[in-house]
């Protein structure tokens, strides 16, 4: 007597490759902005968007009720001036911010210079980093809900599971100084 059949084994399914965001410098210039190329990996079921205010290259953002957030966007001015990336916080924000130490956090194969800053409002934290894009810069403003004793450092702000694998495949292409495309 034989017993119930056997299912067959489960099919092995690989998982699907994130989908590839990619900006080249010459759409960006077509939307206005400084011609800056680059691509990264999106995860986590961000949606994307892409401003057509010029006011960035690419928002990634979380679920309504709660910070989760990547803006990738032109620096506004000169990143080399004494407090221009917490000039350009505080103006993106609009509400106080309350800033905490210098850290570094690696982008695109380099450490690069970076701060904590926490907002009163909904409790979110943020990492701003100042990237050099061939002869532009560019801004990675990352932002997850969290006090300062939930999130202590930029490192937990990057390291939120939606947002490292962006940092992590994030890649600038070469742009010629000619016309920006691509070289």
């Amino acid at each position: 007597m034989t017993g119930p059949p056997v299912p067959p084994p489960p099919a092995v399914v690989a998982p699907a490759p994130a989908p590839e965001i990619r900006v080249t410098a010459d759409e960006a210039k077509e939307r206005g902005l400084p011609p800056v190329g680059f691509r990264m990996e999106a995860r986590g079921g961000l949606r994307v968007t892409y401003p057509s205010d010029g006011s960035a290259y690419v928002v990634f953002s979380g679920p309504q009720g709660g910070a989760l957030s990547l803006v990738v966007s032109p620096f506004p001015g000169d990143a080399r001036r004494a407090g221009a990336l917490r000039e350009a916080v505080e103006a993106s924000e609009r509400r106080p911010v309350a800033f905490g130490a210098r850290e570094e956090v690696t982008v695109d194969g380099a450490r690069r210079e970076a701060f904590l800053y926490h907002t009163g409002e909904k409790a979110a934290a943020g990492c701003p980093v100042v990237v050099p894009a061939g002869e532009r810069t560019v801004l990675l403003l990352f932002a997850v809900s969290g006090t300062a004793a939930t999130v202590p450092s930029c490192g937990a702000v990057v390291g939120h599971p939606s947002l490292r694998p962006l940092l992590e495949s994030l890649r600038f292409e070469a742009a010629s100084s000619g016309g920006g495309a691509e070289g």
